[in-house]
């Protein structure tokens, strides 16, 4: 315990500026997150992706590096470490993404929190489109609890 706490002392400003920028983070993201939801298309889940040129591309690469740099760092720090992760994560633009999001898509709640956001600012609600969907805007398995 002696060493952490010299480590704390030695590096106190670093803790700090760590401490903050990860708090801004969390905050910035639940902040953002009801916007985002509101500006995607409905058929967002369905379409294919389009990346909007290279220095789009690098920008988010970019961005979604710092995130999740910040989410192993928040890991340790105050901050929702794990959900900086996963939203840097997804901003890579890995193979991997659309299958991430029908999985926590598949959640209970998820869908129909976010749809429900969508509903209350007069927005369609999204269209997740897996084939063995019942309903347009309900996510597949969701009726198996």
């Amino acid at each position: 315990m002696g060493d952490l706490s010299a480590l704390v002392s030695a590096h106190r400003g670093a803790f700090v500026a760590l401490s903050v920028g990860s708090t801004v983070v969390t905050v910035g993201l639940v902040a953002l997150a009801p916007w985002v939801m509101l500006r995607l298309p409905a058929d967002h889940f369905v379409r294919p992706r389009q990346d909007g040129g290279a220095l789009r591309r690098a920008a988010r690469v970019a961005v979604g590096v710092v995130l999740l740099l910040l989410g192993a760092a928040m890991l340790v720090l105050p901050g929702q470490g794990v959900l900086t992760m996963l939203v840097g994560v997804s901003l890579l633009g890995l193979p991997i993404e659309r299958a991430v999001a029908r999985f926590m898509l598949r959640r209970p709640g998820v869908a129909r929190t976010l749809n429900r956001i969508r509903t209350r600012a007069g927005k369609p609600p999204f269209v997740f489109g897996d084939a063995d969907d019942a309903t347009p805007g309900s996510p597949a398995g969701s009726s198996r609890r």
